[in-house]
């Protein structure tokens, strides 16, 4: 029950922050971007060095929600990786385009807790 109401509190404190401050916030839209550097880098299709440091940031700014979350909000498997929770990610902000204009972090956090939802252990 406490995990369900820190998941609430983030999600409000994130929809909040997108109605007073979301300018200075990581846009879902702006992580899309990132996470594609990533995986034109992991795919060997990059020739912009600009990717790899977007790449760097989407990586970071995901395992920094995952790390922040997990085992409060989020239960991710003991075998998770980081390039499962950057591909979970990208599924997720590939099919709701409608949400690219929104802060990133309520995003990832839907995406992720829809994987690896802490009442179903």
């Amino acid at each position: 029950m406490k995990a369900i109401g820190m998941a609430v509190a983030f999600v409000g404190l994130c929809a909040s922050a997108s109605n007073t401050m979301a300018e200075g916030f990581t846009k879902a839209g702006e992580l899309h971007q990132q996470i594609q550097a990533h995986t034109r880098i992991a795919a060997g299709t990059s020739r912009q060095p600009e990717d790899y440091e977007d790449a760097a940031l989407a990586v970071g700014y995901i395992e920094g929600i995952v790390d922040v979350l997990a085992k409060k909000a989020i239960c991710p498997t003991s075998d998770m990786t980081v390039v499962q929770v950057v591909a979970i990610t990208d599924k997720y902000l590939t099919a709701h385009p409608e949400v690219w204009d929104n802060p990133a972090a309520p995003e990832v956090f839907a995406a992720l807790s829809g994987v690896f939802p802490c009442s179903k252990r």
